[in-house]
C-alpha cells in the first residue's frame, strides 16, 4: 500500500538525524528501511548506487539532498500525477534515471554506466547486458565515440523523438559501422548479422 502524505512527513521528520531539514543518502536509507513493505524492500536500502539513483530521481536542485518538498514526491513517482508545480511521469523517471547514471557528472555515460543503467532498470534480465549495452551505444553515438551524451541516451531510451526513416537508417548503419570509419566491411556485415 502507497504511504501517505502524513506517513511520508513524518518518516522524513525521524530520518532527519542532524535536523537540518533535508535527508543525506544514509538519512534517505533510514526512511525507505521505515517505508520497506518487504525484505525485498529492505535489501535495496543497502545498495548505494540503486539508493543514490532513486535519490537522483526526486532530488530537483541536484544537491545531493532531499527536502521534505522532494521526499514527498515519491508518493507519485512513477505516476502521471501533479507534483508540486510539475507533472511526473513514467518517461520523466527515465528521463532522471538516466541523468543519475551520469557518476562523473561529465554530461556522457560511459559503456560501465549505461550497463549499471541497464541492470537497474531490469534486474532480472543482466544475461545479455553486455550485448545489449554495445548494441546501445551502436545505435546512438551518432559520433562513434564510444559513449553516449546524456541526449542520446534519452532519445535512444525513451524515443523522445520520433525518428523519420533517414534518422533510422543513420541507426543502423552506426550498429553496423563497428569501427566507425564511416563504411561497411564484409566482416562488420556478417558480425552485425550474427548478433
Amino acid at each position: 500500500m502507497a504511504p501517505t502524505k502524513d506517513t511520508l512527513t513524518r518518516v522524513f521528520n525521524k530520518a532527519d538525524q542532524d535536523g537540518n531539514g533535508k535527508l543525506c543518502l544514509s538519512e534517505f536509507k533510514i526512511a525507505l528501511i521505515e517505508l520497506a513493505e518487504d525484505d525485498e524492500e529492505r535489501e535495496m536500502t543497502e545498495d548505494d548506487e540503486t539508493m543514490q539513483m532513486l535519490m537522483g530521481l526526486i532530488d530537483e536542485d541536484g544537491d545531493k539532498m532531499l527536502t521534505s518538498d522532494e521526499f514527498l514526491k515519491l508518493l507519485e513517482l512513477g505516476n502521471e500525477e501533479e507534483v508540486g508545480n510539475a507533472v511526473v511521469n513514467g518517461k520523466d523517471v527515465m528521463i532522471s534515471m538516466i541523468k543519475a547514471a551520469d557518476k562523473d557528472g561529465n554530461g556522457f555515460l560511459t559503456a560501465s554506466e549505461l550497463k549499471e543503467l541497464v541492470v537497474t532498470m531490469n534486474p532480472e534480465d543482466t544475461a545479455d547486458v553486455d550485448i545489449n549495452v554495445d548494441i546501445f551505444i551502436k545505435m546512438a553515438a551518432a559520433d562513434g565515440d564510444k559513449k553516449l551524451n546524456i541526449q542520446e541516451a534519452i532519445k535512444l531510451i525513451t524515443d523522445e523523438e520520433g525518428e523519420g526513416p533517414k534518422e533510422k537508417m543513420k541507426t543502423m548503419f552506426r550498429m553496423c559501422d563497428c569501427d566507425g570509419d564511416g563504411s561497411i566491411s564484409k566482416r562488420e556485415l556478417a558480425k552485425f548479422m550474427n548478433m
